[in-house]
């Protein structure tokens, strides 16, 4: 057991089963085609975060552009259906779409 704790510290290790997992190891780091897979994994997560981060920056612009236009609705710049056509739905989805996101609609100009 010491000689686990010891592998897991980055100590040297003499005998037994601690050993045998360091020179497993070593000879891990030093397989090239481990090396190329490893980088390779790296470079695809690292382009799906990039992606992820892209996606949610377009999520935030979309959610951002249609509360700026149910605050148009709601303050009366805008007609529901003009806001509706902004949006490219339907006057009754803008509506439903506003109660949902707690804007009153009762007194908006259809």
């Amino acid at each position: 057991m010491n000689e686990l704790l010891n592998l897991l510290q980055n100590k040297k290790v003499e005998n037994g089963l601690a050993k045998d997992l360091f020179d497993a190891v070593e000879t891990a780091k030093e397989n090239k085609e481990w090396e190329v897979e490893y980088m390779k994994f790296e470079l695809e997560l690292q382009k799906e975060r990039i992606e992820g981060r892209e996606e949610g920056r377009e999520e935030g612009r979309e959610e951002g552009r249609m509360t700026a236009i149910f605050e148009s609705v709601s303050e009366g710049d805008y007609s529901a259906s003009r806001g509706a056509e902004k949006l490219g739905i339907t006057k009754e989805e803008l509506l439903s779409q506003m109660q949902q996101a707690g804007y009153s609609t009762s007194n908006i100009a259809q």
